[in-house]
């Protein structure tokens, strides 16, 4: 079973928000079948109607889109920036791929996400295990075939949670909580920026 939950941006400080575990929101809907998702879905704003900062997740029920959840701290996500215009038809065929259970790793796969962003949009889907490489692999080609980009030079960015919350433990007291990304060519041609 799935749910969809929406985090609101309105950050007036412009500063990265945070998600602990007494911040995620309810769950929209609740949903199992592709018709219990069009049920929901068809009274969602789309994503390129969306003219703030949101996000939408759809993760498995009982996973908490938050890298601190247990399901999620130990994986990670590929993640791809998107130009406006391009993400309400890349969202649904994600969508679809995925609850239509058309993924051969779907165990591995803990949810996915939209964010809407005033200059442009992206796509993220978080799976387990980091540490798996067939894993990570087999979700990231899931990931492309999803939004129909297998065999495309679309550039995936990789994101390890443990890597992340790391980071942010160190540098807590900083205001600035980026932290590097490891840019990934369909070839699997390293880059870092």
């Amino acid at each position: 079973m799935w749910y969809i939950v929406k985090h609101q941006f309105d950050n007036e400080e412009g500063q990265r928000p945070r998600y602990r575990t007494e911040q995620v929101e309810e769950a929209l809907a609740d949903f199992d079948t592709v018709e219990d998702f069009w049920a929901t879905y068809q009274h969602l704003l789309k994503p390129d109607d969306i003219h703030s900062k949101a996000c939408y997740h759809v993760f498995q029920t009982g996973i908490k889109p938050m890298w601190e959840d247990e399901a999620n701290k130990d994986g990670g996500r590929w993640h791809v920036w998107l130009p406006k215009g391009f993400t309400n038809k890349l969202w649904e065929d994600l969508l679809l791929y995925l609850i239509g259970s058309n993924s051969e790793h779907s165990e591995n796969i803990c949810g996915i996400e939209v964010r809407t962003k005033l200059r442009g949009d992206s796509l993220s889907l978080w799976h387990k295990n980091a540490d798996d490489e067939n894993e990570k692999e087999g979700v990231r080609n899931d990931f492309l075939k999803a939004i129909g980009a297998e065999g495309s030079d679309l550039k995936l960015e990789y994101h390890k949670f443990t890597d992340s919350l790391a980071f942010e433990r160190q540098n807590k007291a900083k205001k600035n909580s980026g932290f590097q990304r490891n840019l990934v060519k369909d070839e699997n041609e390293n880059t870092s920026n």
